[in-house]
Parts: C-alpha cells; sequence; structure tokens
C-alpha cells in the first residue's frame, strides 16, 4: 500500500521509493497478468495494457495514448461480434507488410 502516494521497497538496504506502481512492482520483481478472454483462442492482457499505456503517458506521447486506447477498444469491439480472428489476422499480416517494407526501404537506402 502506498504511504503518502509512494511506494517504498520494505527490504531493510534498499531506500527506493516511487509513485508509479508499475516501476515499484517492476523494481520488486513481479509480475502480473490480467487474462481478459476475448474468445476460444485469444486473451487481452489488461495488466500489460496499462502496463505501456502508463509508459507512452510517461514519456509524454498523448497521441500514442489515444491510438493505443483506440487500438484495444476496436479489439474489444471486434471480440463482440465473430471478427475477432479475421482483424487479428489482418493486424498480423499488417504489422508483418510494415516490418518487410521497412527493411526494404533500409536495403533501398544501403544501396541508393
Amino acid at each position: 500500500m502506498p504511504k503518502d502516494g509512494h511506494f517504498m521497497c520494505e527490504q531493510s538496504d534498499c531506500d527506493f521509493e516511487t509513485c508509479d506502481i508499475f516501476e515499484f512492482l517492476d523494481h520488486c520483481g513481479i509480475e502480473y497478468s490480467w487474462g481478459v478472454r476475448l474468445n476460444k483462442r485469444y486473451s487481452f492482457d489488461l495488466f500489460e495494457f496499462l502496463c505501456i499505456l502508463n509508459e507512452i503517458i510517461d514519456d509524454g506521447d498523448l497521441e500514442g495514448a489515444y491510438d493505443h486506447v483506440q487500438s484495444a477498444t476496436l479489439m474489444m469491439v471486434n471480440a463482440s461480434g465473430d471478427d475477432l480472428d479475421a482483424f487479428i489476422h489482418e493486424a498480423v499480416v499488417q504489422s508483418e507488410m510494415s516490418s518487410i517494407m521497412d527493411g526494404i526501404e533500409g536495403l533501398l537506402k544501403e544501396n541508393d
């Protein structure tokens, strides 16, 4: 439990203190996974989502935070129907194609 809004390590030889619960859990070596079942094949790790959102906000990237929330919401909307498998497949394909295109662009730049 936080004391005056700060989490403090209770080991006698440690003076670690933070107001960030994620930073505190990382310091203590505690890992959580809160799986929210989306369908028979997929679940959503709510803890990881919140951890990433916290990092994005800490970086001051409000556009990134907005995109992160929008993507998760779109996934949840697709999970409420029968479209989740197709949505996941399309997201994976787009991600892989983006990586491939980045690699090709890098090679082209190296070779003029």
